[in-house]
């Protein structure tokens, strides 16, 4: 059960907004929330928005994971594809394409140089998170 007194921010989302998954970088400092086909960098101390990125995903990101390298954040959309990004640069570095219904969810290994995705097709793969 929350409690008012154990809430230390809260963010306002636009009325129309879902957000359908978000996660913490592995220093803490930064929550990564997806909202549609948009990423938000929201300071996790203050509740501060520090950066807003549209990934040009086709629909909706499904869930959203952050490399334990801290280097990448990988996004799964209901497009049926993920998409690699750089943290600093936020420069899109692959487009995962191959499911045939959308994907649910993205992990990275623990070396954070292999994603998963998993997909409503029935299927998880495997892919090289970096050439």
């Amino acid at each position: 059960m929350l409690t008012t007194s154990r809430t230390r921010w809260q963010l306002m989302l636009p009325f129309y907004c879902d957000a359908r998954h978000l996660q913490y970088t592995p220093d803490g400092h930064v929550l990564v929330v997806a909202l549609d086909t948009i990423l938000y960098f929201v300071d996790a101390a203050t509740g501060a928005v520090l950066r807003e990125f549209d990934t040009h995903h086709d629909k909706a990101i499904q869930h959203v994971a952050v490399a334990p390298s801290g280097l990448q954040v990988a996004t799964a959309s209901s497009d049926r594809t993920a998409r690699l990004w750089d943290m600093a640069s936020l420069e899109c570095t692959a487009v995962l394409e191959g499911h045939n219904e959308w994907l649910r969810c993205v992990a990275y290994s623990p070396d954070s140089f292999t994603v998963a995705t998993s997909s409503f097709d029935n299927t998880v793969r495997l892919w090289r998170a970096a050439d």
